[in-house]
């Protein structure tokens, strides 16, 4: 066996504390949010699944390296990824380790990276079914970046590129987080048993589109930067029928057409969001820190889209909107207090929707 600090080979063994370091220490500085529901999961759970978040996280800072040329971050992307599934082995000295020396990166981006060697170690010490679903849904979210690096470059004689149709945005939501339901899903029956009066697919079919609904609402919080990179995830039909354009995010005169149209994917976002409430509503009562790990990223999101509603201008990426870290402890509270209550859980998100459709709806705002 091999052990981490002497490479000669595909690491297969990951001391206890090297284990610890990455899913407490590492996780948590590239992941407030998601770190609060992994360590609230069944302990079954919380490595298949933070390991998963750890792999996707590190190939997604790869893909974001904007100081590196596309065609450079695709060919790394590759790598980690071949790495990932098994078909290529790890070469010493990484090249993925090798960008972490770059110090334009953030200190936890860096650290992420170079922990990569480790994160292949304890993915190689899964048991095999586990390590199956971690490849299958990193895998999955690899195809969703490389939509980023391909589909999403500006061409020539453009600031910025889009997807077109519904069917492309649908598409990639899936890729990019509504595996992620699926994975969660399915890791979870390890240690649960869903109410039986729906069907596994059925409730991976409703975990997925949770997923999808947590990403638009990233989405539709990014567009600004999202556009000053160059990208732009509405798809282009939708754009037409306001009389927009794709150029159209990066800046435009055109204020109440960029209003209604953001007031429509809002309202169509928060209706996304019923899936949270089936979610919860299929994991019997008993299995309360399943359910808190639900809950909490769905109210989160959901927080995340009234502060959206109630800003000033929807493509100013100068205003970053942020849920406060007082607002998530006392949501952290008030769901601890009702967490077996399938009704009181899903009255707080349909109350909490209903409230932000108000503000999305109350009146017009400049773009």
């Amino acid at each position: 066996m091999t052990q981490i600090g002497d490479l000669t080979g595909e690491p297969d063994f990951l001391p206890p504390e090297e284990t610890k370091r990455l899913l407490t220490d590492v996780l948590k500085r590239v992941s407030r949010s998601f770190y609060m529901s992994l360590r609230v999961l069944p302990h079954e759970l919380q490595t298949p699944v933070g390991l998963a978040y750890l792999l996707g996280r590190t190939l997604d800072t790869i893909a974001d390296i904007e100081i590196l040329p596309v065609d450079v971050r695709l060919r790394y992307l590759r790598i980690a990824a071949r790495q990932i599934d098994g078909s290529e082995q790890l070469s010493i000295p990484s090249p993925i380790v090798d960008i972490s020396k770059n110090q334009v990166l953030h200190e936890d981006s860096r650290e992420l990276l170079r922990s990569f060697p480790q994160s292949l170690a304890l993915l190689s010490s899964l048991n095999r079914n586990d390590a199956r679903e971690v490849r299958q849904v990193v895998a999955t979210l690899v195809q969703g970046m490389e939509i980023d690096l391909t589909i999403l470059v500006p061409k020539q004689g453009r600031k910025i590129s889009g997807l077109v149709t519904w069917e492309d945005l649908d598409d990639y939501l899936y890729k990019v987080a509504g595996c992620v339901g699926a994975f969660w899903t399915s890791i979870s029956t390890k240690v649960i048993h869903f109410d039986h009066e729906k069907n596994i697919k059925d409730i991976s079919r409703i975990g997925v589109r949770l997923g999808k609904a947590l990403q638009m609402t990233n989405i539709l919080r990014d567009v600004a930067y999202d556009g000053r990179l160059g990208r732009c995830y509405i798809p282009q039909v939708l754009l037409r029928q306001y009389g927009l354009d794709h150029q159209d995010v990066i800046g435009s005169n055109k204020i109440e057409s960029v209003d209604k149209m953001m007031k429509y994917l809002l309202l169509d976002t928060l209706d996304r969001y019923s899936a949270a409430g089936e979610y919860l509503s299929s994991i019997p009562r008993r299995y309360v820190r399943l359910r808190l790990s639900v809950i909490w990223p769905s109210l989160i999101g959901l927080s995340t889209l009234a502060l959206l509603a109630s800003n000033a201008r929807w493509f100013d990426d100068s205003q970053v909107v942020r849920v406060k870290r007082s607002s998530v402890y006392l949501m952290v509270i008030s769901t601890l207090l009702i967490s077996g209550s399938n009704s009181l859980m899903n009255f707080i998100l349909k109350r909490v929707v209903t409230r932000t459709k108000a503000l999305v709806r109350k009146k017009n705002r400049p773009c």
